[in-house]
């Protein structure tokens, strides 16, 4: 690409790299083996650390866990049937054979939700509070709910940089025009990546330290609990860039910008269903006028917008194989296109995203909303 632009000059991509050891006659280089990527991805998603604070040889006990981000003994096995539950897989594999669509499949519960993040020792003691207790919406434990969503966040985040910086050889073989537009699309791929996990490797340190203390006075929540389950659980992390009306929240592009995040979980406990929203201090600017757009939400609504809101955001969604089998193909369909749109990271967010909610599923009678947060207005 560039014929007139020196050897030994910076290559165009950006790299770092001089152009004859990037991308010089690239497209007459043996295309890249994207299995070998494939491989290189999967261990990367699959690496095995633990990330409590304290962690070291001397700390840690037991092997490295796959640690649920949703309670097994509670959520997973109240919505399980035969000990499986619906779940989509984002595996190069399973993405080749649905012509990279993610569609939800039957998964055991034992390898659902989970993330390699915490060696045994340090994912009992560090959860406890949320594994062996009833869910009475305590600080602490609305705490452990952001911390372990985070920690499960920051996890992904990590190996998602990993598995791009992997993909800019992707790009072998192929002719100057794709060289370009592969390569512009990672650059921009990157650059998000790398500022959600710079504001993640910061902000661990701040958790950690509230964990430490027994802190949590920094953590502001709103809760929904509802009279019966729920059929769908999850636990993940979002920079959420517009609200429940479809207003501008914040420019998470803007790399000048800190950009806020919010914590969200939904699980069973006791018989009964739970979404809870939990943010730092520090976020609360974008997080608090999210949830207040989504306070004004109508009761007979709250199904409707928090299963489309909860499809749109988080790919480790676990959910009640007879409620997905018995819902219609329109339903179906709405709601795997709101999967989708997580496969394909650089396509802009629609504004409308959290507005065109129009599933018509049963209602989730809601016996109490707790709003553990003041507005700054």
């Amino acid at each position: 690409m560039g014929t007139n632009i020196e050897r030994n000059k910076p290559c165009w991509c950006g790299s770092g790299k001089k152009l004859k050891h990037c991308h010089k006659d690239r497209e007459d280089q043996a295309p890249t083996d994207m299995w070998a990527v494939a491989d290189r991805i999967r261990k990367a998603f699959s690496s095995k650390y633990c990330l409590a604070a304290s962690a070291s040889s001397h700390t840690c006990g037991g092997r490295i866990v796959k640690a649920h981000t949703i309670q097994k003994s509670t959520s997973l096995l109240s919505i399980a049937r035969d000990g499986h539950v619906y779940m989509s897989s984002s595996d190069p594999a399973t993405l080749k054979r649905t012509n990279g669509r993610l569609i939800p499949k039957l998964v055991g519960i034992n390898g659902a939700s989970t993330f390699t993040g915490f060696c045994a020792k340090h994912d009992d003691s560090t959860f406890k509070e949320l594994e062996q207790y009833p869910f009475s919406g305590s600080r602490e434990q609305l705490f452990l709910l952001y911390y372990r969503a985070f920690c499960r966040e920051l996890f992904m985040k990590r190996a998602q940089l990993i598995s791009l910086n992997d993909l800019k050889d992707a790009d072998r073989g192929k002719d100057e025009v794709a060289q370009s537009y592969i390569q512009n699309m990672l650059r921009g791929m990157i650059a998000g990546a790398q500022k959600a996990l710079s504001t993640m490797e910061r902000a661990k340190g701040i958790h950690d330290k509230a964990l430490a203390g027994n802190k949590f006075n920094g953590y502001e929540s709103y809760t929904l609990f509802f009279d019966s389950e729920i059929p769908i659980m999850c636990s993940g992390c979002i920079f959420p860039e517009y609200d429940f009306h479809g207003s501008k929240l914040q420019d998470v592009t803007d790399e000048a910008k800190h950009t806020d995040m919010i914590a969200v979980s939904s699980f069973n406990d006791g018989g009964a269903g739970v979404v809870s929203f939990t943010w730092h201090i520090e976020d609360s600017q974008t997080c608090k006028v999210l949830i207040h757009t989504f306070e004004s939400i109508q009761d007979s609504m709250i199904a409707d917008i928090t299963t489309s809101f909860l499809f749109e955001f988080f790919e480790n969604i676990c959910i009640q194989p007879g409620w997905w089998e018995n819902l219609t193909e329109s339903q179906r369909s709405e709601l795997e296109n709101r999967m989708n749109s997580l496969n394909q990271p650089w396509a802009p967010r629609r504004s409308t995203c959290l507005t065109g909610a129009k599933l018509q599923i049963a209602p989730w009678p809601i016996r109490q909303r707790i709003k553990a947060y003041t507005l700054p207005w």
